[in-house]
């Protein structure tokens, strides 16, 4: 009996193997008819595809991807006709076609040996690497086709496909030539909108990243890049990106340095950031966004903990940088209210260190030392609030302690009510 039910099984794996070939020879036949049914034969293949006895055999994938460039054909006809055409299904057609082909490639080898001689042969792989090639301009249609549809992500695969074809070792000499950099850099920005749009982070990120390979003009695709690598949760990418645009842009963009500021800080690789400041200092000697930047790597060192001479010298070190930014740039808010803000935080230093002094000396203190600096103070934080109050409102909580020390209700009233 038991042999009996192994017979019975084998009997059944051979007719499912069987079965499995019928449906290639039955998908093959129906790609040759008149008006094929792509649909129907795509619902065939599917099975074949999954089939332990199938989805090993290249003719497989090969009819898949023969099925798939068919349909596109057919409905890309129809759009010429002003027929209707259902654009997304014609996009990702094309997408699906072309990762069929590659599956099918490797697997495409036909090993005959002959007097001791072994030759390996292909059946296929002319046919589909020439199919690929002759396609190539649909891939820029296909996506322009997917995007108009509103599938974003199938938009972002098929320039994919487009921007990879031309460097396919496999097409040799039939590889089409690749657009002129200043169309790549461009498609691959468009490249990064696709995928960010349809949320997909990383690929937005490295696409953003080659669109500045092939020099994409100004700023935004580092500023895309970045951004995407930060939305990706993926901060050491976006440091790094940081770090490329710095050294390609200069300093255009002052979030390329605070991303760097801020990568450095959270690694504490103090050093290292100070050497790179300073050698972009050296070479931009009239730049405010490097010293504010030194001026926050230096206060961000202080610590509780620290010892209070160190900490003393780090904070009048942060202290001229500040006070060396707000200078070279009077028009910009954030860096007048950071100077405000340091002057402040030295008049808070001087009077906390004056505890231990009569009343007296502590109100002659107060005089001459505290009240002039809480004064200064105020002057840049004001202007810095005018200039621009979306990024200062820190000083609105500084402002009123100040105006309260000063004892000048009228300030303190008007600061409160903003």
């Amino acid at each position: 009996m038991k042999k009996l039910m192994i017979l019975a099984c084998c009997v059944a794996t051979a007719f499912g193997a069987v079965a499995q070939q019928q449906v290639l020879k039955d998908a093959d036949r129906a790609m040759k008819s008149e008006g094929p049914k792509r649909h129907d034969i795509r619902a065939m293949l599917k099975g074949a595809m999954t089939n332990a006895e199938t989805a090993n055999d290249v003719k497989t994938w090969y009819l898949a991807g023969k099925n798939e460039f068919g349909n596109w054909n057919d409905l890309y006809q129809n759009l010429t006709l002003g027929k209707d055409a259902d654009k997304k299904d014609m996009g990702r057609s094309l997408i699906d076609a072309y990762g069929y082909y590659l599956k099918a490639l490797p697997m495409d080898t036909i090993r005959e040996e002959s007097k001791g001689k072994v030759k390996i042969k292909t059946k296929y792989s002319k046919e589909m690497l020439k199919t690929i090639a002759s396609n190539y301009a649909n891939y820029y249609n296909a996506g322009a086709l997917l995007w108009e549809a509103q599938d974003a992500a199938g938009a972002y695969e098929a320039w994919k496909i487009y921007s990879d074809i031309p460097f396919m070792t496999q097409l040799g000499k039939d590889a089409p030539a690749a657009p002129e950099d200043t169309v790549m850099a461009q498609n691959f920005y468009n490249m990064g909108i696709f995928a960010y749009t349809a949320k997909m982070y990383p690929e937005a990120t490295e696409a953003f990243v080659k669109a500045t390979e092939y020099d994409y003009p100004g700023n935004d695709a580092f500023d895309n890049a970045i951004a995407c690598a930060n939305m990706a949760g993926n901060k050491d990418r976006a440091f790094e990106i940081a770090h490329m645009a710095f050294e390609k842009r200069g300093n255009d963009n002052p979030a390329y340095i605070g991303e760097l500021i801020n990568g450095y800080i959270d690694r504490k690789q103090y050093t290292a950031a100070l050497e790179m400041l300073d050698k972009a200092i050296a070479a931009a000697p009239d730049n405010a966004q490097l010293y504010n930047a030194k001026g926050i790597l230096l206060e961000s060192q202080v610590t509780e903990d620290m010892d209070a001479a160190k900490a003393q010298a780090l904070n009048d070190d942060a202290f001229g940088y500040y006070k060396k930014a707000a200078e070279l740039a009077p028009d910009n808010g954030v860096y007048q209210y950071h100077y405000g803000r340091v002057i402040a935080n030295k008049a808070y230093r001087i009077n906390d260190a004056s505890s231990n002094l009569d009343n007296a000396a502590y109100n002659k203190m107060r005089e001459e030392q505290v009240l002039p600096l809480f004064k200064e103070a105020v002057i840049y934080l004001e202007k810095g609030i005018q200039l621009d109050p979306d990024h200062t409102h820190n000083a609105l909580p500084i402002l009123r302690n100040i105006y309260y020390n000063l004892n000048d209700a009228e300030n303190l009233k008007r600061i409160e009510s903003m």
